[in-house]
């Protein structure tokens, strides 16, 4: 399980890079290379971030699943509340909730949603407009954030019923590895039973020739 999860690890850095590229573009072609830098001071930043998290020997696996989709939610956050108000950052959350999905453990999603669930709802609190900017209206909240969260529960149930297809699959190919040890010693101990009787064989042959020579 702990090679499936470094590749994971390895994946979810990659996409993360990429998406920041995306964002970074998208801040030049909307509003130019002065904002575009500033994106990607915190984008790249956090992408650094994560990749040195994944390269990291660590055997706390799963705080590391946890952590690697949650920084660039919190980045995206962060974002957003110093552009003030990106609303089409909530794409970002459930993205990075699609991370979080990818290691099929329905832990890390549940630790992700609760702590990215909670940085939301406290910035729409504190400051509104700098969650979704100038049409911050309740209205406008309650839709993304309902978007959100069946998009958060959808995957939960595709990560936990994939988990439980994980450990089908590990545990019919451990008793395959049983079953094929046991036919291997069912084969050795018959072989070796042929070999005993070839050996009586051969002596019962020798006692008959001397018994006919005397």
């Amino acid at each position: 399980m702990d090679a499936y999860t470094n590749r994971v690890h390895k994946l979810n850095a990659a996409l993360m890079w990429v998406f920041g590229l995306i964002l970074a573009a998208t801040a030049y072609i909307n509003a130019g290379m002065t904002r575009a830098l500033k994106t990607s001071v915190i984008l790249f930043g956090t992408c650094i971030v994560v990749t040195g998290i994944v390269f990291l020997k660590s055997k706390h696996n799963l705080l590391k699943s946890i952590i690697i989709p949650l920084l660039p939610a919190l980045g995206s956050l962060f974002y957003s509340i110093s552009q003030g108000g990106v609303e089409r950052m909530f794409v970002a959350y459930l993205l990075c909730a699609c991370f979080a999905a990818v290691y099929f453990n329905s832990k890390v999603l549940v630790i992700y949603t609760s702590v990215i669930t909670t940085a939301i709802v406290a910035t729409y609190a504190i400051k509104p407009e700098a969650l979704l900017g100038v049409n911050n209206s309740f209205g406008e909240f309650l839709p993304r954030m309902g978007m959100f969260l069946c998009g958060v529960v959808a995957l939960y149930f595709l990560s936990r019923w994939g988990n439980e297809h994980l450990d089908n699959a590990r545990n019919e190919s451990e008793k395959a590895l049983v079953l094929n040890k046991n036919l291997t010693n069912v084969m050795e101990q018959d072989q070796s039973i042929r070999d005993t009787a070839d050996v009586i064989k051969i002596i019962s042959e020798l006692g008959q020739t001397l018994k006919e020579q005397m």
